[in-house]
Parts: C-alpha cells; sequence; structure tokens
C-alpha cells in the first residue's frame, strides 16, 4: 500500500519533469520512508491518545526511531509483514507505557534501560544484506548508538530526579524495543551462517 503511493507520487513527480529517471528508484525509496514513519507516528499518537499516554508514546516514538536508524535490528521479509509487525509492536509499546505509569516499574525501567543499553552497545550497528555498511559506516554508526544510548540513559536518570516518571517509561520501552529487534535480527544472522 505505501510502496504503491511512493511509486506513484515519483511517477508523478517525473511525468511533471521535476525528477530526472535516475533519481525515480532514490524518490521512491525516499517516499515509502517518510510516509512510513508518518502512518506509524499517527498509529503510535492514536493509541497513545486512547491510553492516556499521548506525550509519552510521542516522545517514545521520536526517541525509537532515532536509535533504531542508527542501530539497525532485524527486516521483516515483505511490506506488509513490514506493516503488520511494526503497526502491532508500537501499540504493543503504548501499552507496556501505560501499564508502567499504572504500576509506578521505576525500578524495571531502570533495569531494562541497563540491560538494553549495554545489548545494544554489543549489537548495533546490525546492518542488513540490502544494505551493508562499509568499516567507516560501521564505525560511525556504532559510536553514534554508544552516543544516544549514553544521552538516553542520562535522560532517564533527569526524569527521576525531576519525578517525571511518566518520559522515563517511555525512553525504557523505546530501548526495550530496539534491544528485542537487534537481539532479534542477531539470532536470525546466527541462524543463517549455521
Amino acid at each position: 500500500m505505501i510502496s504503491k503511493l511512493a511509486v506513484r507520487l515519483t511517477n508523478y513527480l517525473y511525468s511533471e519533469g521535476t525528477i530526472s529517471a535516475e533519481d525515480k528508484e532514490l524518490y521512491q525509496y525516499g517516499f515509502f520512508l517518510l510516509f512510513s514513519r508518518i502512518m506509524f507516528l499517527l498509529v503510535t499518537m492514536f493509541v497513545g491518545l486512547a491510553a492516556n499516554v499521548f506525550w509519552e508514546s510521542l516522545l517514545f516514538y521520536v526517541m525509537f526511531s532515532v536509535l533504531r536508524g542508527y542501530a539497525g535490528g532485524v527486516h521483516a521479509s515483505s511490506e506488509f509483514a513490514c506493516d503488520t509487525l511494526s503497526t502491532g509492536t508500537f501499540i504493543v509499546s503504548v501499552i507496556c507505557i501505560r501499564i508502567m505509569k499504572s504500576l509506578k516499574c521505576v525500578p524495571l525501567a531502570l533495569i531494562m534501560t541497563a540491560v538494553g543499553c549495554f545489548i545494544i552497545h554489543w549489537l548495533s550497528p546490525m546492518d542488513t544484506n540490502a544494505k551493508p555498511l562499509s568499516k567507516a559506516e560501521f564505525k560511525h554508526y556504532r559510536k553514534v548508538c554508544s552516543i544516544l544510548t549514553i544521552l538516553y540513559f542520562l535522560l532517564e536518570v533527569v526524569f527521576i530526579v525531576l519525578s517525571i516518571y511518566n518520559f522515563l517509561y517511555a525512553v525504557s520501552v523505546s530501548i526495550l524495543l530496539e534491544t528485542v529487534l537487534l537481539f532479534t535480527g542477531y539470532l536470525k544472522k546466527t541462524q543463517i551462517r549455521n
């Protein structure tokens, strides 16, 4: 669905002479990413609004998206699987934030973050066969992931000091989700090698 929209918009821009034939594939990919992110943001915000954690869900989505962009992780085998699994994952993540908020799970959030940061540092960045990373890119992405995990952890400390626990849960769940995606990708790569 999203790829068809990206193709239509790209073809329209090409037919109008706005883009060249060489750039069509790049524009299709860019539009696909843009539309996907908008769709997932809207789903996350809608569920967050329904669960009474709107701002927390927005923070979660931003924090996760930034970390995911550098850390990588497992990818679905088709667009339909990606859309379905991502939508479900974002819904479950927002529900987790709501549950943690209700139960006041500060120690659990800190444990999740500490373990998650360690695993992210250990496994990131994770490239794909479709988009392998060069040695320079790998080194750069690893450095960015390390900086991000440190910043996320420090942000959680600030939230604790200021007693803004709701946002603490959002950051923890973003780290947990990226940890799960990285670890799943690691298991998938290990299984393929064997």
